[in-house]
């Protein structure tokens, strides 16, 4: 009786966590070029064209009249511009930030095309790979499945994670590279090899 009721409630934990994995895929990207496209995002959308503040400034505040056509190079890749511009305008304007996000987003934006679903895309995707990332770091830390799967859900579905997901910011990788970074170190303390050593490094 008591296997029996265990089993049930094993059955049960299974099929919750399932939905709750899907529930974070799902609102992951549900909607996700409905919300404002906001200060920040705008400022992603800058650097990804490779364009300064200032160049969009000179070219835009003359007090004539602005075409779509005119705006949108800096909002998506410009073929004018270059990776080098991109990082450049990061140096120039914006050096608290690393350039790998901007150059990748770049990267995505030229294959998925200019949209704000392609922008958004990206952030999207990296939080995705934090849901593995934490079931390995907390494997690591308890040497528990359970523990693991419940660190999981929990950012599956946590909020706050899902806002970043969908922003056009450099968020999701940040706390992606967090994660992998505490696995590699712990692994590397572990194992103690110059292997784990160097992939932490």
């Amino acid at each position: 009786m008591l296997k029996a009721a265990k089993s049930q409630f094993f059955l049960w934990a299974r099929i919750l966590l399932a939905v709750i994995l899907c529930l974070g895929i799902f609102f992951r990207f549900a909607q996700i070029e409905q919300k404002i496209y906001w200060t920040d995002e705008v400022s992603t959308s800058l650097r990804v064209s490779g364009s300064t503040l200032r160049e969009m400034e000179s070219a835009l505040v003359d007090g004539s009249a602005q075409t779509i056509q005119q705006l949108e190079k800096y909002r998506y890749p410009n073929p004018e511009k270059s990776v080098n511009d991109t990082i450049r305008s990061l140096v120039v304007e914006d050096v608290q930030h690393p350039p790998l996000f901007f150059v990748l987003l770049r990267s995505w934006v030229m294959a998925l095309g200019n949209s704000v679903t392609s922008l958004r895309s990206l952030a999207a995707v990296f939080s995705l790979l934090m849901l593995p990332a934490i079931w390995f770091l907390c494997r690591e830390l308890f040497q528990s499945q359970a523990i693991s799967w419940v660190a999981t859900a929990l950012l599956a579905i946590s909020p706050i994670q899902i806002v970043y997901a969908q922003e056009a910011r450099h968020y999701s990788l940040w706390m992606l590279t967090i994660l992998l970074s505490s696995l590699a170190l712990l692994r590397a303390l572990r194992l103690n090899t110059w292997k784990s050593w160097a992939l932490y490094a």
